[in-house]
């Protein structure tokens, strides 16, 4: 069996005005960015369906796995009824930023708890990347279910 998925590679020009806006907001979100050991800055931004956006920013420490990524340290943020459209990354690098496996998993949950699908923009300074659902970032998603 092959697993394929779409999407789109293009400049950030190409984006709606909606993702734009989305982008510029996880771009400022980079500048919260607490990384005084990588030094790699990361933003998120969600939009939410009643058209609010939120932030927030990677967050690290000297012991590391208490350093958390500013997709996870959104998506936790949220109260479990947020519904999120839109999902933006971005970074202190001139290359596009894509989430960690362990933050694909927590969006891939995301999406499935709301059911319905998020999309999903990691941008770079000229080029993002764009999904229309985040279970195209993890096609073997972990479940319980596959536990048991």
């Amino acid at each position: 069996m092959i697993h394929s998925f779409e999407y789109s590679n293009l400049p950030l020009s190409e984006l709606s005005e909606q993702d734009r806006e989305l982008v510029d907001a996880a771009r400022k979100a980079v500048a919260q960015a607490y990384a005084p050991f990588t030094r790699f800055g990361v933003g998120a931004a969600a939009r939410l369906t009643d058209g609010s956006i939120t932030t927030s920013s990677n967050f690290e420490s000297a012991i590391g796995t208490l350093s958390i990524c500013a997709e996870r340290r959104l998506l936790y943020g949220l109260l479990d009824d947020a519904i999120i459209e839109g999902f933006a990354v971005v970074s202190t690098a001139e290359e596009e930023c894509y989430p960690c496996g362990v933050c694909r998993q927590a969006m891939v949950e995301k999406e499935q708890r709301q059911g319905k699908p998020m999309r999903v923009i990691m941008a770079g300074a000229k080029t993002a990347t764009v999904t229309e659902k985040a279970t195209d970032l993890l096609p073997f998603t972990y479940t319980y279910a596959d536990t048991l």
